[in-house]
């Protein structure tokens, strides 16, 4: 089996890149062999020969985040090309710090896999949705959900994961017309593709984004997996 693994990073976020990776080449599906798409602003550096480099223009914030499923797509060929059969997206501002195996790996009849957002995880479990009825990332309070999902960490097999993308870079184009960014942007939007395909995501907990800080949000019972890293986002985004 193929792992593809899809990275962003743009400005300064290319500091983080060498942490995550050398991470996830120790700890991560260790059995199986990764392929990493990095889409990159940077031009002054080498990189291993399993990462292919996409040159991008860094957008700002909230660009670089909102548009990533427009770029995911902008690559779909080329991952397929490399034989992928399992593919994740993760911020480059992360680092797996104890081994990840098959669990994290999608099933039969759960194609897609999310992490619960680590903020909502023992407590409102219902997150911030987005709730303007404009948005086509819209969620009714009476739709049936178990978590609010993080935006951070997320995959499935890849004709899943690429359709997924497909549908949500739509609804954003759709937002767009109308001049509505939704409120925590690409993440909103991953949370409505999730309640509208309930029956084909497979949820891990939320120690799978598991703030560096942990007292913050109170998940002290679990034990890290992969850290979501603490930084000034006033210095990276600008």
């Amino acid at each position: 089996m193929n792992i593809g693994i899809i990275l962003i990073a743009t400005g300064r976020y290319i500091n983080f890149f060498d942490q995550v990776y050398k991470s996830y080449e120790k700890y991560f599906l260790p059995n199986y062999s990764k392929k990493y798409f990095l889409l990159t602003d940077c031009t002054d550096r080498e990189f291993n020969d399993n990462i292919k480099i996409y040159k991008i223009k860094r957008l700002g914030w909230p660009g670089d985040t909102l548009y990533r499923y427009h770029r995911f797509i902008t690559i779909k060929n080329d991952i397929k090309k490399n034989s992928i059969n399992v593919l994740y997206y993760t911020d480059v501002d992360m680092k797996v710090v104890s081994e990840v195996g098959d669990e994290i790996l999608p099933e039969i009849g759960k194609p897609l896999v999310a992490v619960a957002h680590p903020g909502f995880f023992y407590r409102n479990k219902m997150g911030t949705p987005e709730n303007r009825k404009e948005s086509t990332a819209y969620i009714d309070p009476s739709e049936d959900r178990p978590h609010y999902i993080c935006g951070g960490i997320q995959g499935g097999l890849v004709n899943e994961y690429l359709s997924a993308s497909q549908t949500i870079k739509q609804q954003i184009d759709d937002d767009n017309k109308k001049n509505i960014i939704a409120i925590w942007n690409d993440e909103s939007h991953w949370n409505r593709y999730m309640v509208s395909n309930l029956d084909k995501f497979k949820f891990l907990p939320a120690n799978y984004c598991h703030p560096e800080r942990t007292r913050r949000f109170g998940l002290g019972k679990l034990t890290p997996k992969i850290l979501a890293l603490d930084k000034n986002h006033d210095y990276f985004r600008n």
